[in-house]
């Protein structure tokens, strides 16, 4: 289905989005100069800006989802800003340290031991992090390994090791 952009602010080469991601109930979008983040509870038939991410100078470099998960990064290397009722209400994080460029992917799983996220960083040698508390801290995994994707079912994960020659 095609997606109305209307309501989404356009620059003289039109709409741009830049990052898009998805809840059950909800599609998140980044756009604009700096990058805001816009949501739509309507599979795009409306947009509204979310005002409760605060905007920084630099924009929102991407926006992520995992389940109900909703993970936004200021520009480059900024602060994270992260909802776990799908865009509702958000905690401010500080970026984890050693990230200082974008996080590439999310990952989500619910395990008797309470809720994990795994997410990849990193620009020429993309790393595995995970976190066991909505990113207050962060960890690295399987050290010295670059990864290229982490997916989950929900209840574990899976990462996939870069291909070498």
């Amino acid at each position: 289905t095609r997606v109305d952009t209307n309501g989404l602010p356009s620059g003289a080469g039109g709409v741009r989005v830049a990052s898009v991601a998805t809840t059950e109930a909800a599609v998140f979008v980044t756009n604009g100069s700096p990058q805001a983040l816009w949501r739509s509870d309507d599979d795009g038939a409306s947009w509204s800006r979310v005002a409760a991410v605060p905007e920084p100078a630099s924009g929102v470099a991407t926006v992520l989802s995992a389940q109900e998960t909703v993970l936004v990064q200021e520009g480059s290397g900024g602060g994270l800003h992260v909802s776990a009722d799908g865009g509702a209400t958000w905690t401010a994080r500080p970026a984890p340290p050693p990230l200082d460029v974008s996080v590439l992917t999310l990952a989500r799983a619910d395990t008797p031991a309470g809720r994990s996220h795994a997410f990849i960083s990193g620009e020429s040698t993309p790393r595995l992090y995970v976190t066991h508390d909505d990113f207050a801290t962060v960890e690295p995994a399987l050290a010295d390994l670059a990864v290229d994707q982490v997916v989950s079912n929900g209840r574990e994960m899976l990462a996939l090791p870069t291909r070498t020659t």
